[in-house]
Protein backbone atom coordinates (compact mmCIF):
# COMPACT_ATOMS: atom_id res chain seq x y z
CA UNK A 1 0.00 0.00 0.00
CA UNK A 2 1.25 3.41 -0.60
CA UNK A 3 0.05 6.89 1.31
CA UNK A 4 -2.45 8.39 -0.73
CA UNK A 5 -3.04 11.69 1.87
CA UNK A 6 -4.78 12.67 5.17
CA UNK A 7 -7.63 11.03 6.17
CA UNK A 8 -10.89 12.65 6.81
CA UNK A 9 -12.40 12.65 10.07
CA UNK A 10 -14.82 11.19 10.79
CA UNK A 11 -15.74 10.52 7.24
CA UNK A 12 -12.98 8.63 5.86
CA UNK A 13 -13.17 6.74 9.25
CA UNK A 14 -16.38 6.21 10.48
CA UNK A 15 -19.39 5.98 8.26
CA UNK A 16 -22.94 7.97 9.84
CA UNK A 17 -20.65 9.43 11.81
CA UNK A 18 -20.56 12.88 10.45
CA UNK A 19 -22.88 15.40 12.07
CA UNK A 20 -22.90 12.81 14.69
CA UNK A 21 -19.29 13.15 16.58
CA UNK A 22 -17.88 16.76 17.60
CA UNK A 23 -14.59 17.67 16.34
CA UNK A 24 -14.85 21.07 17.38
CA UNK A 25 -12.90 20.12 20.14
CA UNK A 26 -9.61 19.07 18.57
CA UNK A 27 -6.53 21.03 19.57
CA UNK A 28 -4.53 19.08 16.50
CA UNK A 29 -5.38 16.46 13.90
CA UNK A 30 -2.77 14.95 12.16
CA UNK A 31 -3.32 11.28 9.86
CA UNK A 32 -2.17 9.38 7.07
CA UNK A 33 -4.19 7.01 4.70
CA UNK A 34 -2.65 4.46 2.60
CA UNK A 35 -4.29 2.57 -0.35
CA UNK A 36 -3.50 -0.64 -2.68
CA UNK A 37 -4.46 1.96 -5.58
CA UNK A 38 -5.69 5.97 -5.79
CA UNK A 39 -8.60 5.44 -6.46
CA UNK A 40 -9.22 3.30 -2.99
CA UNK A 41 -10.02 0.16 -4.17
CA UNK A 42 -8.30 -3.12 -3.05
CA UNK A 43 -6.67 -2.72 0.62
CA UNK A 44 -6.70 1.03 2.78
CA UNK A 45 -5.36 1.35 6.06
CA UNK A 46 -5.90 4.49 8.21
CA UNK A 47 -3.39 6.21 11.51
CA UNK A 48 -4.04 9.10 13.42
CA UNK A 49 -3.09 11.21 16.33
CA UNK A 50 -6.13 13.71 17.76
CA UNK A 51 -5.01 16.51 20.32
CA UNK A 52 -7.37 17.99 22.89
CA UNK A 53 -6.83 21.10 25.14
CA UNK A 54 -6.74 18.83 28.23
CA UNK A 55 -7.35 14.93 29.64
CA UNK A 56 -11.30 15.43 30.15
CA UNK A 57 -12.06 16.31 27.01
CA UNK A 58 -9.97 13.24 25.65
CA UNK A 59 -12.31 11.52 27.88
CA UNK A 60 -15.07 13.03 26.75
CA UNK A 61 -14.60 12.35 22.99
CA UNK A 62 -14.03 8.38 24.05
CA UNK A 63 -17.30 8.35 25.63
CA UNK A 64 -18.63 10.11 22.72
CA UNK A 65 -17.43 7.44 20.47
CA UNK A 66 -19.16 4.68 23.00
CA UNK A 67 -22.69 6.31 22.67
CA UNK A 68 -22.41 6.59 18.96
CA UNK A 69 -21.60 3.07 19.20
CA UNK A 70 -24.18 1.80 20.94
CA UNK A 71 -26.70 3.85 19.25
CA UNK A 72 -25.65 2.94 16.09
CA UNK A 73 -28.01 1.61 13.75
CA UNK A 74 -26.19 -1.39 10.90
CA UNK A 75 -27.42 -1.11 7.87
CA UNK A 76 -25.78 -2.75 4.25
CA UNK A 77 -24.40 0.81 3.69
CA UNK A 78 -22.57 1.35 6.82
CA UNK A 79 -22.55 -1.91 8.36
CA UNK A 80 -20.96 -0.88 11.58
CA UNK A 81 -21.13 -2.04 15.37
CA UNK A 82 -19.15 -1.97 18.32
CA UNK A 83 -16.17 -4.50 19.10
CA UNK A 84 -16.08 -4.88 22.86
CA UNK A 85 -12.56 -4.44 24.51
CA UNK A 86 -11.69 -4.55 27.91
CA UNK A 87 -8.61 -2.36 27.54
CA UNK A 88 -9.40 1.07 26.89
CA UNK A 89 -9.63 0.52 23.51
CA UNK A 90 -13.03 2.07 21.69
CA UNK A 91 -13.23 -0.32 18.30
CA UNK A 92 -15.40 -0.53 15.92
CA UNK A 93 -15.81 -3.45 13.22
CA UNK A 94 -17.74 -3.60 9.71
CA UNK A 95 -19.43 -6.91 8.81
CA UNK A 96 -21.71 -6.78 5.52
CA UNK A 97 -24.90 -8.75 5.84
CA UNK A 98 -23.89 -10.43 2.17
CA UNK A 99 -20.05 -11.19 2.97
CA UNK A 100 -17.24 -9.08 1.32
CA UNK A 101 -15.23 -6.45 2.02
CA UNK A 102 -14.21 -6.03 6.09
CA UNK A 103 -12.86 -3.42 8.32
CA UNK A 104 -12.13 -2.35 11.52
CA UNK A 105 -11.17 0.91 13.53
CA UNK A 106 -9.96 1.36 17.07
CA UNK A 107 -9.39 4.18 19.69
CA UNK A 108 -7.07 4.47 22.26
CA UNK A 109 -5.70 7.30 24.83
CA UNK A 110 -2.15 8.75 25.63
CA UNK A 111 -1.92 10.11 28.51
CA UNK A 112 -2.74 13.08 29.37
CA UNK A 113 -4.50 14.48 26.13
CA UNK A 114 -4.47 12.67 23.17
CA UNK A 115 -5.91 9.86 21.45
CA UNK A 116 -4.59 7.89 18.53
CA UNK A 117 -6.24 5.34 16.14
CA UNK A 118 -5.89 3.28 13.39
CA UNK A 119 -8.04 1.08 10.75
CA UNK A 120 -8.64 -0.88 7.88
CA UNK A 121 -10.27 -1.89 5.26
CA UNK A 122 -10.77 -5.26 3.01
CA UNK A 123 -7.98 -6.70 5.75
CA UNK A 124 -7.75 -10.39 3.47
CA UNK A 125 -7.49 -12.49 6.21
CA UNK A 126 -7.13 -10.17 9.44
CA UNK A 127 -9.43 -11.08 11.74
CA UNK A 128 -11.19 -7.48 13.06
CA UNK A 129 -9.88 -7.90 16.25
CA UNK A 130 -6.53 -7.24 15.08
CA UNK A 131 -7.06 -4.12 15.13
CA UNK A 132 -6.84 -3.73 18.98
CA UNK A 133 -3.12 -4.92 18.76
CA UNK A 134 -2.48 -2.42 16.30
CA UNK A 135 -3.96 0.66 18.14
CA UNK A 136 -1.87 -0.46 21.09
CA UNK A 137 1.17 -0.12 18.99
CA UNK A 138 -0.14 2.81 17.52
CA UNK A 139 -0.15 4.00 21.59
CA UNK A 140 2.90 2.73 22.54
CA UNK A 141 4.73 5.21 19.87
CA UNK A 142 2.72 7.70 20.42
CA UNK A 143 3.60 7.51 24.75
CA UNK A 144 7.51 7.34 23.26
CA UNK A 145 7.08 10.04 21.39
CA UNK A 146 4.99 12.30 23.82
CA UNK A 147 6.25 11.04 27.34
CA UNK A 148 9.24 9.10 27.31
CA UNK A 149 7.26 5.71 27.61
CA UNK A 150 7.36 3.49 30.17
CA UNK A 151 11.44 4.19 31.07
CA UNK A 152 10.17 7.43 32.82
CA UNK A 153 8.45 5.18 35.50
CA UNK A 154 12.14 3.89 36.56
CA UNK A 155 15.50 3.62 35.70
CA UNK A 156 15.66 2.74 32.16
CA UNK A 157 17.84 -0.60 32.62
CA UNK A 158 15.80 -2.12 35.28
CA UNK A 159 12.94 -1.07 32.87
CA UNK A 160 14.52 -2.70 30.06
CA UNK A 161 15.19 -6.21 31.93
CA UNK A 162 11.78 -5.91 33.51
CA UNK A 163 10.68 -5.96 29.42
CA UNK A 164 13.11 -8.97 29.14
CA UNK A 165 11.55 -11.42 31.39
CA UNK A 166 8.31 -10.57 30.21
CA UNK A 167 5.75 -13.26 29.06
CA UNK A 168 6.83 -14.16 25.35
CA UNK A 169 3.99 -14.78 23.27
CA UNK A 170 5.20 -18.41 22.70
CA UNK A 171 4.62 -19.16 26.36
CA UNK A 172 1.10 -18.62 26.26
CA UNK A 173 -0.01 -20.07 22.65
CA UNK A 174 0.52 -20.38 19.06
CA UNK A 175 0.01 -17.17 17.43
CA UNK A 176 -0.44 -14.58 19.29
CA UNK A 177 0.74 -11.53 19.17
CA UNK A 178 2.00 -8.76 21.58
CA UNK A 179 1.95 -5.02 22.65
CA UNK A 180 3.62 -3.95 25.43
CA UNK A 181 1.99 -1.31 26.91
CA UNK A 182 -0.01 0.40 30.16
CA UNK A 183 -2.78 -2.05 31.49
CA UNK A 184 -4.60 -0.57 34.31
CA UNK A 185 -6.54 -3.89 35.89
CA UNK A 186 -9.29 -2.37 37.71
CA UNK A 187 -10.00 0.25 35.20
CA UNK A 188 -9.62 -1.92 31.88
CA UNK A 189 -10.81 -4.81 32.93
CA UNK A 190 -12.99 -5.45 35.66
CA UNK A 191 -15.12 -2.40 35.24
CA UNK A 192 -14.55 0.27 37.61
CA UNK A 193 -13.53 3.82 36.95
CA UNK A 194 -10.48 4.38 38.83
CA UNK A 195 -7.32 2.10 39.70
CA UNK A 196 -7.94 0.74 43.55
CA UNK A 197 -4.58 1.61 45.06
CA UNK A 198 -1.59 3.86 44.11
CA UNK A 199 1.42 1.88 42.74
CA UNK A 200 2.74 5.27 41.29
CA UNK A 201 6.11 4.36 43.50
CA UNK A 202 6.54 1.05 41.46
CA UNK A 203 8.58 1.09 38.29
CA UNK A 204 6.27 -0.82 35.86
CA UNK A 205 6.13 -2.75 32.58
CA UNK A 206 3.34 -4.20 31.44
CA UNK A 207 1.71 -6.21 28.06
CA UNK A 208 -0.75 -7.69 26.26
CA UNK A 209 -1.47 -10.55 24.31
CA UNK A 210 -4.21 -11.22 21.89
CA UNK A 211 -4.61 -14.75 21.00
CA UNK A 212 -5.29 -15.76 16.72
CA UNK A 213 -9.09 -16.25 17.29
CA UNK A 214 -9.96 -12.81 18.40
CA UNK A 215 -11.84 -13.95 21.58
CA UNK A 216 -8.35 -14.64 23.41
CA UNK A 217 -6.39 -11.64 25.28
CA UNK A 218 -3.77 -12.20 28.16
CA UNK A 219 -2.65 -9.16 30.30
CA UNK A 220 0.41 -8.72 32.16
CA UNK A 221 1.22 -6.01 34.80
CA UNK A 222 4.40 -5.85 36.73
CA UNK A 223 5.28 -3.77 39.26
CA UNK A 224 8.37 -3.98 41.53
CA UNK A 225 8.65 -1.12 44.41
CA UNK A 226 11.07 0.00 46.33
CA UNK A 227 10.86 -2.19 48.83
CA UNK A 228 8.75 -4.87 50.45
CA UNK A 229 7.08 -3.09 52.64
CA UNK A 230 5.36 -1.10 49.57
CA UNK A 231 4.52 -3.94 47.37
CA UNK A 232 2.99 -5.28 50.80
CA UNK A 233 0.45 -2.13 51.13
CA UNK A 234 -0.51 -2.06 47.79
CA UNK A 235 -1.66 -5.38 47.28
CA UNK A 236 -3.34 -5.19 50.47
CA UNK A 237 -4.89 -1.92 49.48
CA UNK A 238 -6.06 -3.44 46.07
CA UNK A 239 -7.60 -6.42 47.61
CA UNK A 240 -9.18 -4.32 50.17
CA UNK A 241 -11.25 -1.85 47.75
CA UNK A 242 -12.69 -5.34 45.69
CA UNK A 243 -13.30 -6.96 48.67
CA UNK A 244 -15.73 -3.53 49.51
CA UNK A 245 -16.40 -2.35 46.20
CA UNK A 246 -17.41 -6.12 44.71
CA UNK A 247 -20.52 -5.56 43.69
CA UNK A 248 -19.65 -2.44 41.54
CA UNK A 249 -17.20 -4.36 39.32
CA UNK A 250 -17.70 -7.00 35.98
CA UNK A 251 -19.91 -9.28 38.26
CA UNK A 252 -16.75 -10.29 40.47
CA UNK A 253 -15.93 -13.65 42.25
CA UNK A 254 -13.61 -14.04 45.29
CA UNK A 255 -11.45 -17.36 44.13
CA UNK A 256 -9.46 -19.44 46.23
CA UNK A 257 -5.40 -19.13 45.54
CA UNK A 258 -4.47 -21.99 47.84
CA UNK A 259 -3.06 -24.30 44.82
CA UNK A 260 -1.11 -21.33 43.27
CA UNK A 261 0.63 -20.98 47.17
CA UNK A 262 1.22 -24.25 47.75
CA UNK A 263 2.91 -24.93 44.35
CA UNK A 264 5.12 -21.50 44.34
CA UNK A 265 7.18 -19.49 47.41
CA UNK A 266 4.85 -16.63 47.01
CA UNK A 267 4.22 -14.46 49.94
CA UNK A 268 0.53 -13.27 49.15
CA UNK A 269 -2.41 -13.65 46.03
CA UNK A 270 -5.49 -13.54 45.91
CA UNK A 271 -7.81 -13.97 42.68
CA UNK A 272 -11.05 -12.93 41.64
CA UNK A 273 -13.04 -14.22 38.39
CA UNK A 274 -15.55 -11.78 36.64
CA UNK A 275 -17.53 -11.73 33.41
CA UNK A 276 -15.24 -10.31 30.56
CA UNK A 277 -17.26 -10.46 27.98
CA UNK A 278 -16.12 -13.49 25.70
CA UNK A 279 -17.05 -15.62 29.13
CA UNK A 280 -15.40 -16.35 32.41
CA UNK A 281 -12.44 -14.56 33.33
CA UNK A 282 -9.83 -14.48 35.08
CA UNK A 283 -7.54 -11.47 37.25
CA UNK A 284 -4.70 -12.97 39.46
CA UNK A 285 -2.40 -10.65 41.95
CA UNK A 286 0.58 -11.94 43.47
CA UNK A 287 3.72 -10.70 45.75
CA UNK A 288 7.10 -12.05 45.91
CA UNK A 289 9.40 -9.69 48.04
CA UNK A 290 9.18 -6.19 46.62
CA UNK A 291 7.30 -7.81 43.24
CA UNK A 292 3.69 -7.60 42.28
CA UNK A 293 2.46 -9.62 39.36
CA UNK A 294 -0.88 -9.59 37.80
CA UNK A 295 -2.59 -11.88 34.99
CA UNK A 296 -5.35 -11.43 33.33
CA UNK A 297 -6.85 -13.90 31.35
CA UNK A 298 -10.45 -13.34 29.30
CA UNK A 299 -11.65 -15.83 28.83
CA UNK A 300 -9.81 -17.95 31.52
CA UNK A 301 -10.73 -20.99 29.42
CA UNK A 302 -7.75 -19.82 27.08
CA UNK A 303 -5.04 -20.81 29.27
CA UNK A 304 -4.02 -21.71 33.23
CA UNK A 305 -3.36 -18.23 34.84
CA UNK A 306 -2.13 -19.95 37.67
CA UNK A 307 1.26 -21.41 35.38
CA UNK A 308 1.66 -18.09 33.79
CA UNK A 309 1.51 -15.98 36.77
CA UNK A 310 4.12 -18.86 37.87
CA UNK A 311 6.45 -18.50 34.90
CA UNK A 312 6.33 -14.50 34.87
CA UNK A 313 7.32 -14.75 38.81
CA UNK A 314 9.76 -16.83 38.14
CA UNK A 315 11.53 -15.12 35.24
CA UNK A 316 11.74 -11.72 37.21
CA UNK A 317 13.16 -13.10 40.29
CA UNK A 318 15.89 -15.06 38.18
CA UNK A 319 16.84 -11.36 37.30
CA UNK A 320 17.89 -10.49 40.11
CA UNK A 321 15.76 -7.45 40.72
CA UNK A 322 13.32 -8.96 43.34
CA UNK A 323 13.95 -7.95 47.42
CA UNK A 324 12.54 -11.02 49.14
Amino acid sequence: MTLQGEASFPSDVLCDADDVIDTSSFVDYRSRIFADNPDFSGKIAAAGAIEFPDSDTADAFLEELNNFGASHVVSDECPLSQIDFFDGTVAFKESPPGGGDQGAVGFAKVEPDVVVFVGYGDPTGMDPSEVQFLVQEQKQKMDAELNGGSSDDGDSSTVDTLEGALLAPDDVGTDFDQAITAVDPEVDYLCYSEPSADRSSATEVDEQLFGPDGSTEIAVVTLLFPDIDSASTYLADTEAFLDENIDGGCSLTIEPTDALEDSTSLDDSFTFTFDGGNGRSQATWAKLGNLVVVVIANPLTAVTVDDLVTTQIQRIDDTGLVSE
